[in-house]
């Protein structure tokens, strides 16, 4: 059909638009001197002019409907990626801990002296999160961090207990006085401050918002110290993660819940008496627990 009016593009859509545009610059100025391939007849009266009407319609309608086919491949080309994106970003988090403790220092006497295990730190972070789509509550979170921190030696110290009796005042016309005892948990040990960094990297995987199939927690580090008796540690983290979220489509997070196994140290390492430690004794268990902040659109 479009053949008889001139146009010879060979692609459908580029032809349409040709025909168009054609008969609408034909009837701008009101004289249609267009040929077909059968007549060199000029056609300006109005039964010609209703017909290229009729076929001016019935172009348009063709044009909508193969943007509307475009439209609906699109979608369905794309589908996998509505609802969902990449997201990367960084966090720096100062911290300040401060611990007072009793330490107990035989290389001077003997003598026992409240000390402060001051340790500042900055911790800078890099994150991933994929957020999937058509499955409501599915996520990966990845994140890597390095720590730098002023560290000690508290946590090689060994723990004694001690109990100290201390005289006031000597009763009047007696030999007796009232004394006072005291006694606590102390630190024994030589007590030593220096430089230290943490890095580690941290997994997160959610399938589905059904509490039935929890997602997967990972967390590997590794540690350096220079006061530690074990100046380089690989600790090692790995549990289970339940979501409990809302029955939307958004499957908006109410609490995160995350029962876990963990191995201070996978390295081999010695105690403050030099004796190996077994990795058993470097296992512990626990349980996170999570309360998002969701901040509304």
């Amino acid at each position: 059909m479009l053949g008889d009016y001139g146009v010879k593009d060979k692609d459908i859509v580029q032809a349409l638009y040709s025909f168009v545009f054609m008969w609408q610059e034909a009837m701008k100025h009101n004289n249609i001197s267009l040929t077909t391939n059968e007549s060199s007849e000029t056609m300006v009266n109005r039964f010609q002019v209703s017909l290229f009407n009729k076929n001016l319609g019935k172009a348009d309608n063709i044009i909508k409907l193969g943007k509307d086919s475009i439209a609906d491949a699109q979608i369905k080309l794309y589908a996998k990626r509505y609802n969902s994106y990449n997201l990367f970003y960084a966090n720096i988090t100062p911290s300040i801990s401060n611990t007072s403790f009793h330490h107990y220092e035989n290389l001077v006497g003997n003598t026992l002296s409240e000390r402060n295990s001051f340790v500042p730190a900055v911790k800078i972070g890099l994150n991933w999160f994929k957020r999937y789509p058509n499955v409501s509550g599915k996520f990966l979170l990845l994140t890597i961090s390095a720590t730098p921190k002023r560290t000690n030696s508290l946590d090689d110290l060994t723990q004694v207990n001690y109990k100290i009796t201390k005289s006031h005042v000597k009763l009047p016309d007696t030999t007796k006085t009232i004394n006072e005892d005291e006694s606590g948990t102390a630190y024994k040990g030589n007590y030593k401050v220096g430089f230290g960094i943490e890095t580690s990297a941290e997994f997160y995987a959610v399938f589905t918002k059904h509490l039935a199939i929890p997602g997967i927690y990972l967390k590997l580090g590794y540690s350096f110290g220079e006061p530690w008796i074990n100046q380089r540690q690989i600790p090692f983290e790995g549990g289970l993660l339940f979501n409990i979220s809302s029955k939307t489509k958004d499957a908006v997070n109410y609490l995160s819940l995350i029962p876990y196994v963990a191995w201070s140290n996978l390295k081999s390492s010695i105690d403050a008496d030099g004796a190996s430690v077994a990795l058993h004794d470097k296992f512990s268990f626990g349980v996170k627990l999570g309360i998002p902040v969701n901040i509304g659109k």
